[in-house]
């Protein structure tokens, strides 16, 4: 026996279940604040690691289920005989809002910022959304 139209299109129209990876992000972005662990950037400049592209559009559609608006931040790599390097913290911040963009993230979502937090030691960077409100 084939399905009928009606039976088909309600499958369609059902919704599907939500990824729990999403899930808990969203939970993470509602309470405050999300870091972005497995979406690194090449050392020294400001490319995302290879293979970052899924972990951005799981953040995308996390940001459209969050409630508020988000700060997204790079911390500034540490190594012990330079200054931090804040350019390419803001570099990398820069970067960070258009990858999340082109991924789907809704820009008046996302907030760049000057802020200037605690370096990171060198190949720890990652991007960070802090909830502003």
């Amino acid at each position: 026996m084939f399905p009928t139209m009606t039976m088909v299109l309600t499958l369609l129209a059902a919704p599907s279940p939500q990824d729990p990876a999403v899930a808990a992000m969203v939970n993470q972005l509602n309470r405050g604040r999300l870091v972005l662990e497995w979406a690194p950037f090449n050392p020294n400049n400001d490319h995302l690691a290879p293979g970052s592209d899924p972990l951005l559009r799981q953040t995308a559609r996390a940001l459209s289920q969050a409630e508020g608006r988000f700060m997204v931040y790079v911390p500034a790599e540490l190594d012990p005989s330079f200054p931090p390097d804040t350019v390419l913290s803001r570099r990398r911040t820069a970067v960070a809002i258009q990858r999340l963009i082109a991924a789907g993230s809704n820009p008046r979502q996302l907030v760049i910022t000057a802020l200037i937090r605690a370096p990171v030691a060198t190949g720890r960077a990652r991007i960070e959304l802090v909830k502003i409100e």
